[in-house]
């Protein structure tokens, strides 16, 4: 059966010499999978190669497959990309880190409410030359929130308190569990802040640039002790080494 979506590219493999296999997230908000025979022949017209690069926008008409989850590309068209990051390299590492991390949290944690309205909306302000420093990062703790896997922050500014890593929850010297990950009170107001990205715009972030990287951390480690997605991906070494430490060098 033909069946038509719209699909936000999040990572691809070769399959063979010439086709590629693509997954990606439906604007149904449900993962989907994809194999693009011979968009890689340099004789083929028909399905451009750089249509599937992450984090671009298409639209696919596809045979559905009754035996499997792969199913056949038989159209495509570009619907939208981040542009700016097709100019040069500089925005390569967080099309790249953003969109692997999103594709494995998807894969672990299946799909979220609204996600797909979510990241449409927002990619196309990647890249853009005014971009704030802070944005993959708050682009992050929006995906987080709607796959549940970060908890929501307290609804008042919290005292110096510590944060529960093992249960998830802010605590006093008093109610800390010696047994757990705890971080301690200047750590823990950096993960409050964090927390809070997923639920303000982003014009409103206020991060030190020191204070930009320790975030960093602290949600990569939160993510590899809490979802079912353990382990970095090596692209976040890349986007922090060409991406984010100039931020933090020139911020």
């Amino acid at each position: 059966m033909i069946r038509k979506a719209t699909v936000i590219a999040l990572a691809r493999q070769n399959y063979g010499d010439t086709s590629l296999i693509i997954r990606g997230y439906t604007d149904t908000d449900l993962p989907i999978s994809l194999i693009a025979k011979g968009i890689k022949n340099k004789k083929n017209k028909r399905l451009p190669t750089a249509t599937f690069e992450p984090l671009h926008i298409v639209d696919v008409i596809y045979y559905e497959s009754k035996k499997s989850d792969l199913h056949l590309v038989k159209e495509v068209a570009l619907r939208s990309h981040p542009y700016s990051l097709e100019r040069g390299e500089t925005y390569a590492p967080i099309r790249i880190f953003l969109a692997e991390i999103i594709d494995s949290l998807i894969l672990a944690e299946g799909g979220g409410e609204d996600l797909f309205q979510f990241l449409s909306s927002y990619i196309s302000q990647l890249g853009r030359e005014n971009m704030h420093s802070a944005f993959p990062l708050w682009l992050l703790m929006g995906v987080l929130t709607r796959l549940g896997v970060c908890p929501r922050p307290p609804s008042l500014a919290i005292p110096p308190m510590y944060f529960d890593v093992s249960n998830s929850e802010f605590v006093s010297t008093t109610e800390r569990e010696t047994s757990s990950l705890c971080w301690p009170p200047l750590r823990a107001e950096i993960f409050y802040r964090t927390l809070c990205l997923a639920h303000q715009p982003v014009e409103a972030i206020r991060f030190r640039a020191c204070d930009l990287e320790e975030a960093h951390q602290m949600v990569m480690q939160y993510i590899s002790y809490h979802s079912k997605q353990s382990k970095i991906p090596q692209s976040y070494f890349l986007y922090r080494t060409l991406y984010l430490m100039p931020c933090i060098k020139h911020g």
